[in-house]
């Protein structure tokens, strides 16, 4: 049976009021760990942090020098062509020079 809205209040009341006193009996036992527990997280944190950064330059390197190499290969390529055809048309017109003797 659907529970109306006073009997919903009057349970979450009660449930915070219970929790609250529960938490008050216990809080005395953690009450020095707040800081060393966040202090330790924080450390955590940073430390993943590092390694991740040092992992992404690392990747980084690894593209940039992935990348001069293509760049060389196709410079490479450009320069070997261009050096065919200048042979290429030099032979052509050589061949067609009316002053050969």
């Amino acid at each position: 049976m659907p529970q109306s809205g006073k009997s919903r209040l009057i349970l979450g009341v009660g449930i915070g009021i219970a929790v609250a006193g529960a938490v008050r009996q216990i809080a005395p036992a953690f009450r020095g760990l707040g800081r060393p527990l966040a202090k330790a997280a924080m450390k955590s944190t940073l430390t993943l942090l590092d390694r991740g950064r040092l992992q992404m330059a690392e990747f980084k390197e690894s593209v940039e020098d992935l990348a001069a190499e293509a760049r060389a290969e196709l410079t490479a390529e450009a320069r070997s062509q261009a050096a065919e055809e200048s042979e290429s048309a030099g032979e052509h017109y050589a061949s067609k020079s009316v002053y050969q003797a």
